[in-house]
């Protein structure tokens, strides 16, 4: 009997998880039918940002088969977005170097997707690790990056996720006014195109601002605001992460017993979740409030602090994650020299195009007028003269195109040394004629 429920258990599992890959497969079909690249990344984005689920094992399994199904059509847009989702998720579970390598894979997707915004998205979406592991001088950077590639696009929601990442990291490094003015751009552009999916990321960033800038009721009205559009969101992770802001508001303002308060709500909405990495800060600012107080809170406290830490930054993991950017730059740096080259070429080849244009307009303009115009000798070895200083800047174009910039000097010298042979030639040739006359 207990054979024939463990078997029914299983079939009933199965039959769930093939569903569930049916639906997917089901969803992607519709997204991936949509032509315009535009449209279906963001139907893509809005399906990977719906309410999150409590098994972030299933969420991965999703993006998984996004993956699959992506690489198999040669769908890039898909592709790099299931990358940056896998990233996403993989942050959300505490392993950061795998999150990492997804978000750089999913930039190398998109670069050869060819697409402005899904190249925006992936810069921005590793900008936001930076910003998480505490890296606020790159997360600028790649702020800046994504703005810039946003404004190329005409994206305007692209650009308050941009403007949002550079509040958030202009406040973490205490440059309030710089950050205050982008988190204002952000709240400004959400309003005007009334777009509110992730306006609590801003709420937050304008509370955290307006806190260290000593404006106390406007900070805790906008940590309200934040918390209740997560929660609308039903995102325990960002509810979480707005406890904790509003916890750090509190221990600034040394009211200790209101931080405790959010700081054990920060940690008990994610405890036995998926999402228990979201306890080291709440867990830190309990145990400094403990420290001195009660050595009891404070020990249990520190323990979950040390194991949430622990597994979020071991030094294995840190070096891994080091070598990974290394080698991204490395790949950047190669793309930047890539394109410098190819930008070089192409200039030097038009040039070329160009002179051996003119010398075939010129000789053809001379025989021309050679036979009808031009009956004065010197005027003939004045534009012969002309025709020799092409000729020898059509030599010198192409033999440095031939032998490589660096070879330059030597190109000239052999040029000059073809044009010389030319003009002792033309001169014999002359003489000959002369004789022969």
């Amino acid at each position: 009997m207990k054979k024939l429920i463990i078997i029914i258990c299983i079939c009933i599992s199965l039959q769930s998880a093939f569903a569930q890959v049916f639906n997917i497969d089901s969803v992607y079909q519709k997204i991936a039918s949509e032509k315009d690249e535009s449209k279906r990344m963001k139907e893509l984005n809005l399906f990977f940002g719906g309410p999150e689920t409590k098994d972030l094992l299933k969420d991965i399994q999703c993006a998984q088969r996004i993956l699959v199904l992506a690489q198999k059509n040669n769908d890039k847009i898909s592709e790099a977005l299931a990358w940056s989702q896998l990233g996403a998720d993989y942050v959300s579970f505490g392993n950061n170097v795998k999150a990492l390598a997804y978000r750089l894979k999913s930039i190398e997707v998109a670069e050869k997707s060819n697409n402005l915004e899904m190249l925006g998205d992936s810069k921005l979406h590793l900008g936001l690790y930076f910003y998480e592991q505490q890296d606020y001088e790159r997360a600028i950077e790649l702020g800046f990056e994504g703005y810039e590639i946003a404004v190329k696009a005409n994206n305007e929601i692209m650009q308050t996720w941009a403007f949002w990442l550079l509040g958030d990291s202009y406040c973490e490094l205490n440059k309030l006014d710089t950050a205050l003015m982008y988190a204002q751009r952000a709240y400004d552009i959400c309003m005007r195109i009334k777009y509110f999916d992730y306006i609590h990321w801003t709420y937050e960033s304008l509370g955290k601002i307006h806190g260290k800038l000593g404006n106390q009721t406007i900070a805790l009205g906008f940590f309200d605001l934040a918390i209740k559009e997560a929660i609308k969101k039903n995102s325990i992770t960002r509810i979480s992460q707005y406890y904790t802001s509003m916890a750090q508001f509190y221990f600034n303002i040394n009211q200790k017993d209101s931080c405790s308060v959010y700081a054990k709500k920060a940690i008990s909405i994610v405890q036995n979740t998926a999402f228990t990495s979201s306890s080291l800060k709440p867990a830190k600012l309990l145990l400094d409030v403990y420290r001195t107080t009660n050595s009891d809170s404070a020990f249990k406290y520190s323990e979950i602090y040390r194991v949430t830490n622990d597994s979020l930054f071991s030094a294995t993991k840190i070096k891994q994650a080091n070598l990974m950017t290394f080698t991204e730059d490395l790949r950047q740096q190669e793309l930047a020299d890539e394109k410098l080259k190819a930008e070089e070429q192409r200039k030097h080849s038009i040039e070329l195009s160009l002179l051996a244009i003119g010398i075939i307009a010129f000789i053809i303009l001379f025989l021309l007028l050679s036979r009808s115009i031009i009956t004065n000798t010197k005027l003939i070895e004045f534009f012969g003269v002309i025709a020799l200083l092409l000729v020898f800047e059509f030599f010198e174009f192409a033999l440095t195109s031939f032998l490589g910039k660096d070879n330059k000097s030597f190109a000239r010298v052999y040029a000059i040394g073809i044009g010389l042979y030319c003009c002792i030639i033309s001169s014999l040739t002359s003489q000959t004629r002369k004789m022969d006359n």
